[in-house]
């Protein structure tokens, strides 16, 4: 399982993500799916993104899939869970 280390906590996480940025780290958040969607790379992410971005990526894959998602495949919605489950625990508060 892939990890990342962000704020002095390794994070496990699993691939691939739903939500993607402008097909790069861009900045801007797009809704896309499978097989539009282009994997997040989660180092350049937690290296370019505050807490903002990424609770709003959290926001975004949870409305994915509570809506459209519905209507595709097990894939899609694996990937937006995965998302989901990334952006929540990066967004935890480390325990001192």
């Amino acid at each position: 399982m892939p990890e990342i280390e962000y704020e002095k906590r390794r994070i496990f996480y699993q691939m691939p993500c739903g939500i993607y940025f402008d097909g790069e780290i861009t900045g801007r958040i797009n809704g896309g799916v499978i097989p539009k969607f282009q994997e997040i790379d989660p180092v350049k992410m937690v290296d370019n993104f505050g807490k903002e971005k990424i609770m709003a990526m959290k926001r975004h894959a949870e409305r994915q899939l509570s809506g459209i998602a519905q209507q595709d495949t097990e894939e899609v919605r694996k990937a937006l869970r995965n998302t989901i489950d990334l952006t929540t625990k990066l967004l935890e508060v480390p325990q001192e």
